[in-house]
């Protein structure tokens, strides 16, 4: 599962650190920062918010291609053989690693004011199979809220050995049909959706950024750039 997310959001956070780094005696980090690039300066602790969603993409994206990594490489002594327990507490785990880091995204897209970001996060939870996949499986299957027919609905695992098939889940609903989510195809497009959202979010921090400085505007673009040859 190759991409660059981990290095672009590197990218973004060394860029703001170089310019914690310049922050003049008596400014705050909020004031410095949020003149510079364009923050709501009415909400506090905006680079707290910052900082936590930068260390909480880097988290899950390790999360993320841990889980392919463990079923890619499995053998008959790997995790696989203890069975159905773990392999639900996997799923669990690689699926709300995808919803916190989907919602860390959607918080920096907020506070950079990235242009139709929210028209892009609200697409996401429209198409995005693996949206609906969580929600079902992860956070609400007993009460899972189905808007499109405006009716609470239930779920259940109807197989769940993810050791064995690590990329079927087969769900049971309260009218005893059954639902199939194929996880690692979910879990592709949710890395490839997010990987285009940070790299337009790294670019729309350098444009604002270096806004009349087109000179290191471009080696900035150049730097990013370069994430992708890593």
């Amino acid at each position: 599962m190759q991409n660059n997310i981990g290095e672009i959001n590197k990218f973004i956070r060394e860029m703001l650190n170089f310019d914690v780094g310049k922050m003049p005696p008596g400014t705050t980090v909020e004031e410095f920062l949020g003149n510079m690039y364009k923050w709501d300066l009415t909400q506090p602790k905006n680079w707290c918010r910052i900082t936590s969603c930068m260390d909480s993409i880097k988290q899950t994206q390790e999360a993320i291609e841990t889980f392919h990594k463990m079923h890619k490489n499995k053998d008959k002594n790997s995790y696989s053989n203890i069975g159905d327990s773990f392999s639900l507490l996997l799923a669990f785990g690689v699926l709300n690693a995808a919803y916190i880091q989907i919602h860390s995204i959607h918080m920096l897209i907020k506070i950079f004011k990235l242009n139709k970001g929210k028209e892009k996060i609200q697409k996401y939870k429209e198409e995005l199979e693996i949206h609906e996949m969580r929600n079902k499986i992860g956070a609400h299957p007993t009460s899972y809220q189905n808007t499109t027919v405006g009716s609470t609905e239930t779920f259940m695992f109807k197989e769940s050995n993810l050791a064995n098939n690590p990329y079927k889940i087969l769900l049971l609903t309260d009218n005893n049909k059954t639902e199939e989510f194929n996880l690692m195809e979910g879990l592709i497009d949710h890395v490839n959706f997010c990987e285009k959202l940070m790299l337009e979010l790294a670019e729309k921090i350098i444009i604002t950024r270096y806004k009349t400085n087109e000179e290191q505007k471009k080696l900035k673009i150049e730097e990013l750039n370069s994430c992708f040859n890593k």
